[in-house]
């Protein structure tokens, strides 16, 4: 009943992948306090999913194919495949008026409201003089520097740069190590195309990283044999239950939306 109230300001091809279910191929709707991914499999899927601004935990698009919707705070998540993740994440972000991370591009949560009625302790004598002080000054730059950013995006249309922050620099260096994934081949994999054929190729997952392999033309047995190397977290020595890599498997469709082939985890 809402939606039908709002106007809407996007909509996106993109995949809807669910886990223990098969994909599903529709359109993401956006509107000003929502968004609805709608199936569309000419009424053999009939598929339907709300997301309400107000029960947002975040929005992440730092991987470039998928966007994720995470709500009821993080214990549901809406995770969406698009052939590219700038367009729907950029009609969100200014739709539901999110403030984006500095620190981690295409990253994106709920302003939060805060109470200006609430008295802050900044302690006593100088110190407290000193501690007021600073949290005046960088509170007015911060409130500056998104007006600025506000202006450039509206007006402008110019590339925003982050917000300036002091380095923080650890004492003592660790040394990441490196995980290296083999991609040998893969078999009967299914027809996404006319002549029974497909344009594989997969993307390689690890702790929020990815790689993608090159495509191979018209088989349903491609063999890449391509390695794929990703860094592990500073000081990590042993790989335990937390280290997984996912290989998602596509049909490469030029100049539009990929086709989901298939899925696979392996557990480290």
């Amino acid at each position: 009943m809402v939606r039908k109230q709002e106007s809407e300001v996007g909509k996106f091809e993109c995949v809807l992948a669910e886990s223990g279910k098969a994909p599903s191929v529709g359109k993401l709707h956006v509107y000003k306090t929502s968004a609805v991914f709608k199936a569309e499999m000419f009424g053999l899927d009939n598929t339907t999913v709300s997301v309400k601004r107000r029960d947002l935990t975040h929005l992440d698009a730092t991987q470039s194919l998928k966007l994720s919707v995470v709500y009821k705070d993080g214990k549901k998540k809406l995770d969406l495949q698009f052939a590219s993740t700038k367009a729907p994440f950029r009609c969100i972000v200014d739709a539901w008026k999110l403030a984006e991370s500095d620190a981690k591009p295409m990253f994106a949560v709920p302003v939060q409201k805060e109470d200006k009625h609430a008295k802050k302790d900044y302690g006593k004598g100088v110190e407290g003089i000193i501690n007021m002080v600073k949290d005046k000054a960088l509170t007015s730059y911060e409130s500056a520097n998104e007006k600025l950013k506000k202006v450039m995006r509206l007006k402008a249309g110019a590339k925003i740069p982050p917000t300036p922050k002091l380095p923080l620099i650890e004492c003592e260096a660790v040394v990441s190590k490196c995980l290296f994934v083999k991609v040998h081949r893969a078999e009967n994999l299914l027809a996404m195309d006319a002549g029974n054929t497909s344009d594989p190729f997969v993307v390689v997952r690890y702790r929020g990283l990815e790689a993608t392999s090159s495509t191979m033309p018209k088989t349903l047995n491609p063999e890449w044999n391509e390695v794929f190397h990703f860094r592990t977290p500073p000081g990590k020595v042993e790989l335990d239950d937390d280290d997984k890599v996912e290989i998602v498997a596509y049909d490469r469709d030029f100049g539009g939306l990929n086709d989901f082939i298939g899925y696979a985890k392996v557990d480290m």
